[in-house]
């Protein structure tokens, strides 16, 4: 989208945000939506045309959602209570350092120099990375084959086959008994 076209629709999505508000009903529930709907026309509009940077949209929601809006300050912040939340932001905040930093090339070229640039020796590189990075990032352990086999090594009844499954041991874990 061109420059002055990105600037011509979000000036609309202001004009439009603008007559949602004036033009809003007077019962409560009504202005709530007209709110949500003003606030949502302009947050979508600007992220879509990069009028503002992302950055600044997105900071741009919360204080008019605050200062404009009637819903309190604890429902406008509760996403960020979410463990899902704080996970994305963590591998993004790890994703940034990775490519800021050279790493992630780095990586990519030793991992040419060992596996080559064949197809099925890339999948196979990629396969042994997430069995390696398995043991260093615990939450990857569900998505490799070590995580199956890694908790069931711990206990003693997977090395001796004359032992009964423990009261503790999940069913859902592989025991070899």
């Amino acid at each position: 989208m061109t420059d002055h076209i990105a600037r011509g629709v979000a000036l609309l999505a202001l004009v439009g945000t603008a007559i949602l508000l004036l033009a809003a009903p007077a019962d409560p529930a009504g202005r709530a939506i007209a709110e949500a709907a003003a606030l949502t026309l302009f947050t979508v509009t600007f992220w879509a045309t990069g009028v503002l940077p992302n950055h600044v949209t997105a900071l741009g929601f919360f204080l008019i959602a605050i200062l404009f809006t009637a819903v309190p300050a604890a429902v406008v912040f509760a996403g960020f209570e979410s463990t899902a939340f704080w996970l994305v932001f963590g591998g993004l905040a790890i994703g940034i350092a990775v490519q800021r930093t050279g790493l992630g090339g780095r990586l990519a070229r030793a991992m040419v120099g060992v596996f080559g640039t064949a197809y099925w020796r890339v999948i196979a590189g990629l396969v042994a990375g997430g069995i390696a990075l398995a043991f260093a990032a615990t939450t990857g352990w569900g998505w490799s084959p070590a995580g199956a086999a890694g908790p069931a090594w711990s206990w003693p009844c997977a090395w001796a086959p004359s032992c009964r499954r423990p009261a503790s041991c999940p069913r859902t874990w592989p025991i070899w008994c």
